[in-house]
């Protein structure tokens, strides 16, 4: 058994115990349990590795990471029943093509430039579970607020809201209510 000085097992005391590499040392850990947690993209230790850009997103991570946020980014988007913009309509109640159109785009920006973190809480918000669903609905419909039916699997998004920066701001804010409740902000 070899003790370890304050810093841990050192060159020197490695070297006597194992005469000068001639005899197999085995080593315990001197830590009492290793963190299994993936590092964020972010991290340094990632620094040196080479980077690549995410297709579908565009976020840059370190390449041996890419496979893993592939799978991540791209299927939300996949699994999406998108509705569709019908000019045929004569309803008063249905929406302008052009409406539904922009909010599917703000919607599909939005997702394509979410942290993992603002997913999860996408996912909770839109189906109570922060994995994503096999089949998720979408529709748009009057008021300023998203709203989720989480039997239903949709999400409702606002037909009010004009522009990318009050779109993000205010789904985040309905995004993070999951951990509340469900519902309007």
């Amino acid at each position: 058994m070899i003790l370890t000085d304050a810093e841990g097992y050192t060159l020197r005391a490695l070297k006597s115990a194992s005469n000068n590499g001639k005899h197999v040392l085995y080593l315990v850990p001197i830590q009492e349990a290793l963190s299994t947690d993936p590092l964020p993209y972010d991290a340094p230790e990632f620094s040196k590795m080479p980077q690549a850009n995410c297709v579908s997103c565009g976020q840059k991570m370190p390449l041996q990471m890419l496979a893993l946020h592939a799978d991540e980014c791209s299927v939300i988007l996949q699994h999406i029943a998108w509705p569709v913009a019908d000019s045929d309509d004569d309803d008063d109640e249905s929406l302008h093509p052009e409406i539904v159109t922009r909010q599917i785009t703000f919607l599909r920006e939005y997702i394509q430039e979410a942290t993992s973190d603002q997913l999860q809480k996408l996912m909770s918000f839109w189906t109570g579970w922060e994995v994503p669903s096999n089949s998720l609905q979408v529709n748009v419909c009057k008021g300023k607020f998203f709203k989720a039916s989480t039997c239903s699997r949709t999400l409702m998004l606002p037909a009010d809201i004009l522009t990318m920066d009050e779109f993000s701001s205010t789904l985040q804010a309905c995004a993070n209510t999951a951990s509340t409740g469900f519902g309007l902000v």
